[in-house]
């Protein structure tokens, strides 16, 4: 008797908690109309492939942020199509369909135009996760570019902090510049710590940083790089480097890029070669 009696009630405890949630979906289509995701590239699936096709370049991190990002439409979607099963039920004709329907919501159609936004955004979804968790397992699958090396460039800037970094390496009219730039103390005019320096420097410096960035990995980077959590106070930063065969482009907020050892130690072998006292 007493299994009977839990049986009942854990039965009217669910059944209170799906009718909870069928009346919070049917205020929410009710007051704002035809659902759509929040992230708007869950409306239909060309617009999923672009984001895939965006995001396939981000590191494991920000894919997984976005990801998780994601999910709460997938969830949002699912309690839609609940609400809709609740209330029609197991009944097959459109015409009573309607009826049960209308019993609950101002307009029919808006109703089951959310209904297929829902299942439209369940696919994508689907179709989103399955894309992004592919990329998670597959890593960058970079090769060093080939010859001599071109052009470096680095910089990174923090508003909020107040600097800015700079550096470049790059061959201009016949001659090798190496030009460096590091602004700190920015929200102070009066007294801006800033460094510049430009002079000309020979061959064996390019190739110099073409060895370190070969023998430190540094071509095996993501295209961009973003956090796992939100952050709002962190640093910008933009890398390219050019050579004869190819090229590394990448970038990111508040993370990356993988190898970062390797980018400190060019770093401060140019600033060493342009004889720059650090503060």
């Amino acid at each position: 008797m007493k299994r009977i009696l839990l049986t009942l009630m854990c039965a009217m405890a669910l059944s209170l908690g799906a009718w909870a949630q069928v009346d919070e979906v049917v205020a929410n289509i009710n007051k704002d109309g035809i659902w759509t995701p929040r992230n708007s590239f869950l409306k239909d699936m060309e617009s999923t492939d672009r984001m895939i096709a965006q995001v396939s370049r981000y590191n494991p991190g920000g894919q997984q942020f976005i990801l998780n990002e994601v999910e709460e439409d997938y969830i949002y979607a699912q309690k839609i199509l609940q609400t809709r099963d609740e209330i029609i039920g197991t009944t097959k004709k459109l015409k009573k369909q309607n009826k049960l329907l209308a019993k609950y919501f101002k307009n029919v159609d808006l109703a089951r135009q959310s209904f297929a936004q829902a299942e439209e955004t369940e696919k994508c979804f689907a179709h989103f996760s399955g894309a992004l968790n592919g990329f998670m397992k597959g890593g960058t699958n970079a090769s060093m570019p080939s010859g001599a090396l071109k052009y470096f460039y680095y910089s990174r800037n923090n508003g909020f902090a107040g600097f800015r970094e700079e550096f470049s390496l790059n061959k201009n009219k016949g001659k090798n510049i190496l030009k460096i730039t590091i602004a700190r103390r920015m929200h102070m005019p009066e007294n801006p710590g800033e460094t510049k320096c430009e002079i000309e420097v020979n061959d064996s410096v390019f190739q110099r940083v073409r060895d370190m960035v070969e023998e430190g990995k540094l071509y095996d980077v993501y295209r961009e790089y973003h956090p796992e959590v939100m952050i709002t106070d962190a640093s910008g930063w933009s890398m390219t480097i050019s050579f004869e065969g190819g090229s590394i482009d990448s970038g990111g907020y508040a993370t990356g890029p993988d190898h970062h050892d390797t980018l400190n130690k060019i770093l401060q072998y140019l600033v060493e070669v342009a004889g720059i006292e650090e503060e």
